[in-house]
């Protein structure tokens, strides 16, 4: 079998499929797909062991909940996103903290918005 310039074969690596189908999804719709794979996967584990995994899908919704300023940077393009990640590693576990990270990382900065300021 002979390949030409025109036809060459890509192999993807199953990171790269996943990357490639949370891009085409968007982030919420994502998040979504996730957490139903998530409780389906918690189901099937139920049915076939009798254990609890309530607590799993519960840990899954709190740790979604805790990442969420971080969610909302990277998906809106802000541009203190990496600096926001890092202060929501730090001091997202407390509560005022948490709701600071959140009040940023919905603002509007001026990069993002397209704005320009005349002087």
């Amino acid at each position: 079998m002979i390949i030409g310039q025109n036809s060459t074969i890509r192999k993807m690596r199953p990171l790269a499929m996943i990357l490639g189908v949370w891009r085409w999804l968007g982030l919420w719709r994502s998040l979504g797909v996730v957490l139903v794979l998530w409780l389906s996967v918690l189901l099937a584990i139920d049915a076939l062991y009798p254990i609890d995994v309530r607590g799993y899908f519960l840990s899954a919704l709190l740790i979604l909940g805790y990442i969420l300023p971080l969610l909302l940077a990277f998906d809106r393009q802000h541009r203190r996103r990496l600096i926001i990640a890092m202060l929501n590693v730090l001091f997202g576990w407390t509560i005022i903290g948490w709701f600071v990270l959140l009040f940023w990382s919905l603002l509007q900065d001026e990069q993002t918005a397209g704005g320009s300021t005349v002087g």
